[in-house]
């Protein structure tokens, strides 16, 4: 059974979430596409099939091929609301619920090149604007309140906050030949798993720093 779902927090106004923001904005970038460069061949080269099964991909593919092999349309994710707008009451929740049940299911890809969510060492990253996008795209929602999405779930104080106090974490994708950055939002492992769903194989080309040979 999936654990309990958490309730919107309602936290006071903070002078400096402004400012917080614009920098946070700053620091996110679409990373999926950046992600799926990088580590697509490499990966393909170094994982079997039941890898991918693992992963929970949401699309069917030509046995012994990886879905970002066949050149067709890959489901990262499954909708789980209908009618839901922006304005819905504890839509932060909503989206949670909605990532919780998606990981736990194996609904929503994870650790593979058009995933938007991927286990590293610290935590689940939460490819950012790239799953909010995503999200808002899957229930009938306008692409542009993934921004008031991301917010609301940041309500939720469910995420680790970086060194400098910011929701947004800059992390590299390393592949065969060359490292990009990526960004998103960190949420610790228990968030999502548990005694009873342990914790996925972490993503061993993402990485918080690369190597001299690397850079």
């Amino acid at each position: 059974m999936i654990a309990d779902t958490v309730e919107d927090h309602q936290a006071s106004e903070d002078p400096g979430e402004t400012i917080r923001d614009r920098v946070e904005e700053e620091r996110e970038c679409a990373g999926a596409r950046r992600v799926q460069e990088l580590m697509g061949k490499t990966q393909a080269a170094a994982e079997s099939a039941s890898d991918n099964q693992e992963a929970g991909a949401a699309s069917k593919t030509s046995p012994g091929k990886k879905p970002w092999e066949t050149g067709e349309e890959i489901v990262t994710s499954l909708p789980m609301y209908k009618g839901i707008t922006i304005q819905t009451e504890n839509i932060g929740k909503m989206f949670f619920n909605w990532l919780k049940k998606g990981l736990i299911e194996k609904t929503i890809l994870i650790n593979t090149p058009v995933a938007l969510v991927h286990i590293v060492e610290d935590g689940i990253l939460l490819l950012s604007p790239g799953l909010f996008k995503d999200f808002c795209l899957k229930h009938g929602m306008p692409e542009k309140d993934h921004g008031p999405l991301s917010k609301k779930f940041d309500k939720l104080r469910l995420g680790i906050k970086t060194a400098d106090g910011l929701g947004i974490h800059i992390l590299w994708a390393v592949g065969e030949k060359r490292a990009g950055r990526v960004s998103g939002r960190l949420i610790p492992h228990h968030t999502i798993y548990g005694d009873d769903y342990p914790v996925p194989q972490i993503n061993k080309f993402f990485k918080k720093s690369l190597t001299p040979q690397e850079e």
